[in-house]
């Protein structure tokens, strides 16, 4: 008896534990996500990166929520989710009352189909998504952090050269290596040689 209580417990706690770090796994790009949105530019790109930062801005959401543009993108993806949201239930309802009431061959197994879908997290599509849009043609360079990156990176091992002083000698490799970002970014998309479609 004792024995088996002993077991239930281990196998409590084993469950708490993979609950808990699949809960961390989870939850931690969304924090970090918060997180990098209360820091500035310059301390986003720090290395090492750090969670919390000494100065905590919220100027991110006074560009974003003081820009119309912005405001209308955002619009128009609550449009869509909400779309989304109602289609799901409506679609969902009939499902959790077909389970709920009756029974027929292959529920079951349809059944844990349905729930291992749910548990997978959305990023394990992002390689997939990507081959989709590659293939589609649909695609953009990120200018605010890929190219920037890149020149914000050659900068600082340009600057370590002291002897340096025309901004022209300063400036060009910093071009030329967001240029190269911007080759690489065209290749990885499919789309040299499809300026005439634009």
């Amino acid at each position: 008896m004792a024995e088996k209580r002993f077991r239930l417990i281990l196998q409590k706690t084993a469950l708490m534990v993979a609950l808990l770090a699949g809960a961390i796994f989870a939850g931690f790009p969304v924090l970090w996500m918060a997180s990098s949105s209360l820091k500035r530019n310059t301390d986003i790109f720090a290395y090492p990166p750090k969670l919390i930062e000494e100065v905590i801005t919220i100027q991110a959401y006074v560009e974003i929520l003081t820009d119309p543009e912005k405001l209308r993108f955002f619009g128009n993806s609550y449009l869509v989710s909400c779309a989304v949201t109602v289609l799901t239930l409506a679609v969902s309802i009939l499902a959790a009352y077909s389970f709920s009431r009756y029974e027929y061959r292959g529920k079951k197994a349809l059944n844990v189909v349905i729930i291992s879908i749910q548990a997978i997290p959305p990023i394990t599509l992002l390689v997939p998504y990507f081959g989709l849009i590659v293939t589609l043609g649909i695609n953009k360079i990120n200018i605010s952090s890929d190219i920037k990156a890149a020149y914000h990176d050659k900068m600082r091992e340009v600057l370590k050269d002291e002897s340096l002083r025309e901004p022209g000698d300063i400036q060009k490799p910093c071009m030329e290596a967001m240029k190269q970002v911007a080759f690489h970014k065209i290749r990885l998309f499919q789309s040299d040689g499809k300026a005439d479609l634009y």
